[in-house]
């Protein structure tokens, strides 16, 4: 009969990001990178015309249909929103084979990154902001 484990995790040191690069397996520097190029991490953030939401600008057109893929979120919850912007972010990498390219299509797109390339400004704001 095998012994008895208890594991402990402290999870006091963990952030949003951390929680949702966990659940996804995107990077934590692209999540803090993106959430701060979008909002500077506001989760009371609202653009477009009151389309997109929190700190990752999530557009409500999309919700219904992110909601089906990968569960029902509130996009100013920082850690749904977190999440959902991780399961975006390594859906675009599968379908684009590049970070860089999959940061990108979070602001543009798949097909807009595969009609019109890579918004080079965007990725570079990202990248300094995530690390």
């Amino acid at each position: 009969r095998a012994a008895s484990v208890s594991f402990a995790i402290d999870l006091s040191l963990a952030t949003e990001y951390t929680v949702a690069s966990y659940a996804t397996g995107c990077p934590e520097w692209a999540l803090r990178g993106i959430a701060f190029a979008e909002s500077s991490e506001r989760d009371d953030a609202i653009g477009d015309g009151g389309q997109s939401i929190g700190r990752f600008q999530l557009r409500e057109v999309y919700h219904e249909s992110r909601a089906a893929k990968w569960g029902e979120y509130d996009p100013r919850d920082c850690v749904e929103a977190a999440i959902i912007a991780g399961f975006i972010i390594m859906d675009n990498l599968a379908q684009l084979g590049d970070i860089d390219l999959a940061i990108a299509a979070f602001r543009q797109g798949v097909e807009g990154v595969r009609k019109n390339g890579a918004t080079e400004w965007y990725v570079e704001r990202v990248k300094e902001a995530g690390n």
